[in-house]
């Protein structure tokens, strides 16, 4: 599900939250059952920053080139991609974190940045600590060792349908079942679409005929049509629940872009500022412009997230975890 998940310590446990704003959900750690903490470092963080880096300096370039009521749209949104790429950049490394007891391996979903989950696993070593007294260097060697062979042979046992370690997943299919495994096809030529919509976007702007119209018309039919079908075959399967929110927020933005074209066609002839035509050029009107660009980049932030993440579900779902000794940067810290 999507939503916030926040991690609490309590005298004697480990309290994991995760609200959805209507819902909650509660799951508690005790210290004497914990026995290891597992990072593990990604590059996420990387991606964002590259991609929020491509959106901002698009926006910035466009801007200088306009004038008017563009130039101040455009350089909003190239302010707030900046601002977005800036603090992503300050949050520091991404990462994956799973707390591991004798009878279940859970992902903590809060702590996702490498310096927050190792300021986090400070104090929770020290209230394991408390709780199981210390162990021996010979012993704490042996354990660890046990912890990545056990981790590892978790992760290779997997079917490709599991869910467990993974809130965002459902957790039963159609009648009470499991989940049925899917492997992200359609959400794949949705996302293709989506990247193609800058291309597309290019060609009109340069062009401005009837053809590359009707070639915009034709992308958006394939791409709602391809946002439908990624809804219908990720209903009841093992799909992640950022996934599965994708496509509607693809629906959302091509809707609200019909609808914000419809408004200001309609407020110029409010206005009486002579004939409009049937299709407003980007290339004539600098409002067009300004909307066409924003939805482009949407689409292609869009379609680059999803390629992202749906790569990342293939991987959980088909391959397993690399070792401790890999260079992924994974870490076992026993608690």
């Amino acid at each position: 599900m999507i939503g916030i998940a926040r991690l609490w310590l309590g005298d004697d446990h480990l309290l994991a939250v995760h609200s959805t704003g209507y819902s909650e959900d509660y799951k508690r750690f005790y210290y004497g059952d914990i026995q290891a903490v597992i990072t593990r470092k990604t590059n996420h963080g990387n991606i964002w920053t590259f991609v929020f880096g491509i959106v901002t300096a698009i926006f910035l370039l466009v801007t200088v080139t306009v004038s008017g009521v563009a130039a101040i749209v455009l350089g909003i949104w190239g302010g707030f991609f900046l601002l977005c790429l800036v603090i992503n950049w300050l949050r520091g490394p991404t990462c994956v974190c799973h707390l591991r007891t004798a009878v279940q391996l859970e992902r903590l979903p809060s702590l996702n940045r490498l310096r927050t989950a190792r300021r986090a696993i400070q104090r929770i070593k020290a209230k394991v600590g408390e709780a199981q007294g210390a162990i021996p260097p010979e012993e704490l060697q042996g354990r660890m060792q046990e912890l990545v062979e056990t981790f590892e042979r978790s992760f290779a046992d997997r079917k490709p349908n599991a869910a467990a370690d993974y809130p965002a997943r459902p957790a039963s299919g159609p009648l009470g079942g499991p989940p049925r495994h899917y492997n992200g096809r359609a959400h794949l030529v949705l996302f293709s679409m989506c990247l193609a919509d800058v291309p597309v976007t290019i060609v009109d702007l340069l062009l401005n005929t009837r053809w590359a119209d009707a070639l915009g018309a034709a992308l958006l039919g394939a791409t709602t049509i391809s946002a439908i079908l990624a809804l219908v075959k990720q209903r009841n399967s093992d799909v992640t629940a950022a996934l599965k929110v994708l496509p509607w927020i693809v629906l959302g933005c091509l809707g609200l872009s019909l609808v914000s074209g419809s408004i200001y066609g309609f407020w110029l002839s409010i206005q009486g500022k002579g004939t409009i035509p049937q299709l407003l050029s980007a290339r004539d009107d600098p409002v067009v412009f300004a909307m066409s660009v924003v939805s482009t980049a949407i689409m292609l932030i869009l379609g680059m997230v999803g390629l992202v993440l749906l790569r990342a579900f293939r991987l959980e779902t088909q391959m397993p975890m690399p070792t401790s000794s890999s260079p992924s940067g994974k870490s076992v810290d026993e608690v």
